[in-house]
């Protein structure tokens, strides 16, 4: 059984939803710190015309050293899903974006953990987990918070380590559009 909590706002970014710093291994090394062996990353990634996946696991080197064991993917331009083990405790989250407002994208969390026992123990162990995993979760939105900002992509610059973020950037584009001006985006 799983314990899920209340969906919780996270942070408001000033942006058009992207999610491209999934894709970028070396953002995941150096902002969010962790180590983990990156090797053929590419070749490890599931995808389908409109998700991408893919497992790692390694060391979350500025937070005592915690072993991770994660698998991370994106469904779409506005759902992502973390789920795995950070020192052997098991947890997943999924990340919804909205766009509340043009140039806006809102986050919302949803946090799950092994159900306890119900004893008030148990019941506190629960509750702190899941305030510290929405903690976590909204330090590593606030983390790439500079980088989305400052994001620009252009035709033709990509090198060979963006394979995988020009593999979902064509996702993106292939991605069914349920709005108005979807034939003048591109």
């Amino acid at each position: 059984m799983i314990s899920t909590g209340d969906l919780k706002k996270g942070i408001s970014l000033e942006l058009d939803g992207q999610l491209f710093t999934i894709v970028d291994w070396q953002h995941i090394k150096i902002v969010h710190h962790v180590d983990f062996d990156s090797t053929n990353m590419f070749k490890r990634v599931k995808w389908t015309d409109h998700s991408m996946e893919y497992s790692f696991r390694g060391r979350m080197t500025e937070a005592n050293d915690e072993e991770v064991d994660y698998n991370v993917g994106i469904f779409g331009t506005s759902m992502f899903h973390i789920h795995g083990t950070r020192n052997g405790q098991w947890f997943a989250i999924l990340t919804a974006f909205g766009l509340p407002a043009p140039g806006v994208t809102q986050n919302y969390f949803s946090i799950g953990v092994p159900k306890g026992d119900g004893s008030p123990d148990s019941n506190a162990m629960i509750a702190f987990l899941h305030q510290a995993l929405f903690q976590m979760g909204k330090k590593m939105v606030a983390e790439d918070r500079p980088i989305l900002h400052t994001l620009k992509y252009t035709p033709g610059t990509m090198t060979k380590s963006d394979q995988a973020l020009a593999r979902y950037l064509d996702l993106v584009r292939g991605f069914p559009r349920s709005h108005h001006s979807s034939d003048f985006i591109h």
